[in-house]
């Protein structure tokens, strides 16, 4: 798991590996990471190079939310659920601040700007 954000709505840009994996990846495994929602690109971007170096037969990006006018690097998502406009979304495991993520719909915190 890795986090950009911390308590914020803003990316800190710095990338916090909060926990990986505890067995190594052999060179026929195919991996799948699965993200709520890329934003800026900065967190995913970051752990699609961390298990690519491991040497995969592949790794493939599934994300709920896209946010591409956001985006600060490069992404392919190759599965998407929905693309989504320039809002600070929660609900639906997607928190601010450690809240809101039990909400049963995504919806989106007001900011100013």
């Amino acid at each position: 798991m890795v986090s950009s954000y911390g308590n914020d709505t803003v990316t800190s840009g710095k990338v916090d590996l909060r926990l990986d994996l505890t067995e190594p990846i052999n060179s026929d495994e195919h991996i799948l990471l699965v993200d709520d929602i890329v934003d800026t690109g900065v967190s995913i971007s970051w752990l699609i190079d961390h298990f690519a170096k491991q040497n995969p037969a592949s790794v493939r990006l599934c994300a709920l939310l896209d946010k591409p006018a956001r985006r600060r690097t490069d992404v392919q998502i190759d599965y998407v659920g929905f693309e989504i406009p320039d809002r600070f979304v929660v609900g639906y495991g997607i928190d601010y601040a450690g809240r809101y993520r039990q909400l049963p719909y995504v919806g989106y915190v007001p900011t100013d700007k």
